[in-house]
């Protein structure tokens, strides 16, 4: 389970940040680095405790648990391209984000992470360095959005956005089944 899988399983998680920046950016919301860095924070410690749950259940069960996490990274992936995309979400112009939304916002966006770490995790990938190329991609992708909202001053492709995320997790999945 090389860097490779870990960068790109980083990216997968973190498109929806992405989007979430967009969506910030275009209505002129601001994120602060301190609120950046706690949003990336809460997603990095939920991958990190899925991802080692998984890797400590699948200890007991190592011949299968490679194969059972790249079938649930394909799934996840498949799954992805085929749900419906979600409207989207209102964002209030007339105030700052404030600690809990921060917060809110942040656990929200972890919850994207839990399916993907406990199949990380299955697969065999490292519980520190899933964390690591999460929290690091979503800060820098959350950072990069609200830079492209505000330059674009409107929300566009999250259809496009959401393929390339379960996309991205169907390729690490059949790289993982075949590596």
């Amino acid at each position: 389970m090389g860097l490779l899988s870990i960068v790109f399983l980083g990216i997968a998680t973190n498109l929806d940040n992405l989007f979430i920046g967009i969506a910030f950016g275009a209505r002129k919301r601001n994120i602060t680095l301190l609120q950046n860095v706690l949003i990336a924070s809460i997603s990095a410690i939920t991958a990190y405790v899925a991802c080692l749950f998984a890797v400590l259940i699948s200890s007991h069960f190592s011949v299968y648990a490679n194969i059972a996490g790249s079938i649930f990274l394909l799934l996840l992936g498949f799954i992805g391209l085929l749900k419906p995309t979600p409207s989207n979400s209102e964002v209030s112009v007339d105030r700052p984000l404030h600690i809990k939304e921060t917060a809110l916002l942040g656990g929200s966006l972890a919850i994207n992470c839990l399916p993907v770490a406990i199949g990380a995790g299955s697969a065999g990938i490292s519980p520190l360095g899933l964390s690591a190329s999460v929290f690091l991609f979503s800060v820098f992708v959350l950072a990069v959005g609200i830079h492209f909202g505000k330059k674009l001053a409107s929300c566009c492709h999250e259809r496009t956005l959401n393929a390339l995320s379960s996309l991205l997790l169907i390729l690490i999945g059949v790289w993982e089944l075949f590596h």
